[in-house]
């Protein structure tokens, strides 16, 4: 079953249920133009319809880390 139909929530609402800031651009996501364009054509360009894996996948790593700041931000909660 897709996490949608499964009532996970979107990578938006994951985020501001951890208290984070919501990202409001696709270019807040990630830099790659390509994966841009697709995520938009995908999700009809609604932001907020963004799947949460998908998220996580595209989001921009940490500068000198292997992961993303909400990927960092739930592992920060795991390990406390």
């Amino acid at each position: 079953y897709r996490d949608r139909e499964r009532g996970v929530a979107r990578y938006n609402q994951f985020r501001r249920n951890l208290l984070m800031v919501p990202i409001k651009r696709w270019e807040d996501l990630t830099d790659d133009k390509e994966a841009i364009k697709v995520l938009r054509e995908v999700y009809d360009d609604d932001i907020e319809k963004m799947d949460i894996l998908v998220g996580l996948m595209a989001e921009k790593k940490i500068k000198g880390f292997a992961i993303s700041e909400t990927a960092f931000f739930i592992f920060l909660l795991m390990a406390s």
